[in-house]
């Protein structure tokens, strides 16, 4: 019997034993997802992301153009002496830190470090850190899930002024993801009927209806920086038009437009500091088919096809043409860095000579043959 009361015993003890073990894994684990020790016992780190619930979490899935985006620091001493000079810094990281917080307790902010100057015993210091994305001149996609480092370096001393060195390392990730869907394209597009009503042109009764639209495209055909289309160009599952492309594309598009006379009041992005050569560090445009002069690019392009195609209509192998237009068209039959003068003689041996008359409606042209190879 005292055998049998033995091996029971032994078996319960096992079963505790393995409980506890169990227990202390679980409780380890949990621990170790929110590091808070550091190399001394009196000084406690804590760096961590908020989910919607308000929890804590070392890792979070969010868009990169987040606007809310926030880390939370805790730094405390717990029972004895002080901690100073303490420098906060992000390693690795594919976010920095907003500059235009102003934190109590921080007494100097950068994008990737801050200052605390002091600690005292018994004290926490919290801190709320409105963080951005990373914005780099060339992106790298592999920064959409890096994990970031945050370490720590201060100087712990305690109640017998002895000094030590706090050196740790937390680790936190912020799962960068793409601000557009399928239900949210990024595309707005507004309208509203301004005109419609009948009216008699050229001696018939025509129904005149005249819109206002209003669009707006968040992602734009240009690759802007922190959108889903510079993720896709980086990856090289978009590819942009060039410059000569949109061109070609555009110039179909006045031309339908000029047919209608339809006034197209704009060709082209507005020239401004976010928006210039993807080549300038303060731009927005990672590529595509920027350029300052885009509306003139297609206008003398048009010009040059009609040009070519007057001379064409001669018959004559000419040598020297005249065109004679409007002063205002001048530029644009010349073309953008004299590209028509130089095309024309590169490709059919044309001189151009341009001349202006203020007589001459504009958009139309009067072309002559002065020179044929023929004489």
């Amino acid at each position: 019997m005292k055998e049998v009361l033995k091996k029971i015993v032994t078996m319960f003890l096992v079963m505790m034993l393995l409980i506890n073990s169990s227990a202390m894994l679980i409780i380890s684990e949990a621990v170790d997802e929110i590091q808070i020790l550091t190399n001394n016992k009196n000084v406690q780190f804590i760096a961590y992301f908020k989910d919607d619930s308000g929890n804590r979490v070392s890792k979070i899935s969010k868009e990169l153009n987040s606007d809310d985006m926030k880390l939370y620091l805790e730094l405390s001493v717990e029972k004895e002496g002080y901690l100073e000079n303490a420098n906060i810094t992000l390693k690795n990281s594919n976010f920095v830190f907003d500059t235009q917080n102003q934190i109590d307790g921080i007494s100097q902010i950068s994008e990737d470090s801050l200052n605390v100057d002091y600690i005292g015993a018994g004290e926490t210091k919290k801190f709320e850190i409105k963080v951005q994305a990373k914005k780099n001149e060339s992106y790298n996609l592999e920064l959409l899930e890096q994990e970031t480092q945050i370490e720590l370096k201060a100087n712990y001393v305690n109640s017998q002024s002895s000094n030590t060195e706090i050196t740790t390392t937390r680790r936190v990730q912020w799962e960068q993801t793409s601000p557009y869907n399928d239900e949210n394209s990024g595309v707005e597009i507004n309208q509203k009927v301004i005109t419609n009503t009948n009216a008699i042109y050229d001696g018939q009764e025509k129904r005149i209806l005249q819109l206002e639209v209003e669009n707006k495209l968040n992602g734009n055909e240009y690759p802007v920086k922190n959108t889903k289309l510079e993720q896709e160009y980086e990856n090289g599952t978009y590819e942009p038009l060039s410059v000569v492309q949109a061109v070609e594309i555009c110039k179909e598009l006045v031309r339908i437009f000029d047919e209608k006379n339809i006034n197209v009041i704009r060709v082209g992005l507005q020239n401004t500091e976010e928006i210039s050569d993807p080549k300038n560090s303060k731009s927005e445009v990672v590529a595509g088919p920027y350029h300052p002069a885009f509306r003139q690019l297609v206008e003398s392009g048009m010009w040059y096809d009609a040009i070519v195609s007057k001379i064409k209509k001669l018959n004559v192998k000419a040598k020297k043409v005249e065109v004679t237009v409007n002063p205002i068209d001048i530029n644009n039959v010349i073309g953008h860095k004299k590209e028509n003068v130089i095309k024309l003689n590169e490709l059919y041996n044309v001189d151009l000579i341009v001349k202006q008359d203020k007589n001459i409606k504009q958009g139309k042209s009067k072309i002559e043959v002065i020179q044929t190879y023929e004489n």
